[in-house]
């Protein structure tokens, strides 16, 4: 297996692919962005400084950027202003904060090959918890909300 600096790569590009995606990914222009997903370039720029759409790049968009902006169009067609989504970002942040603290915490003392696996391990687990928690908390909320079937005093079919 080939070795840099008496470490493992194998591990590190998993790693690498895990966190940060293949480097094989498909990379649009903003140009080609905004073609594909139907955003203007102004709206494109007001996304990434609210923090809504965050490429790897600053030049170059892959297909999970694409995916979002999609979403992003979407939303302007039912009216919905960027603006209100900005808490996605905002308490983003605060998760992010967290789940790095813990991986600190966790890894402080570590040899670099446990700190490889654990780190691996570690992001698989929050990817997994911040879907599942936050899909639950809506589904939870969403029961408790019944708009389809009366709204004060009147029946809606």
């Amino acid at each position: 297996m080939e070795r840099d600096c008496g470490k493992e790569i194998a591990p590190l590009i998993e790693l690498n692919n895990e966190v940060f995606g293949s480097s094989d990914a498909v990379q649009m222009d903003k140009k080609t962005f905004c073609q594909k997903t139907g955003l203007s370039p102004e709206e494109v720029e007001k996304a990434m400084e609210l923090e809504l759409l965050i490429p790897q790049s600053p030049d170059y968009f892959d297909s999970e950027d694409q995916a979002l902006g999609n979403i992003l169009s979407q939303c302007f067609e039912l009216g919905l202003p960027l603006e209100e989504l900005a808490y996605y970002a905002t308490f983003g942040k605060k998760i992010v904060k967290e789940e790095m603290a813990i991986h600190r915490r966790l890894l402080a003392d570590e040899p670099f090959e446990n700190v490889v696996t654990t780190t691996l391990e570690l992001t698989r687990i929050a990817r997994t918890m911040r879907s599942y928690v936050i899909d639950r908390l809506f589904q939870k909320e969403a029961s408790r909300q019944k708009p389809w079937h009366q709204k004060k005093g009147k029946n809606v079919p």
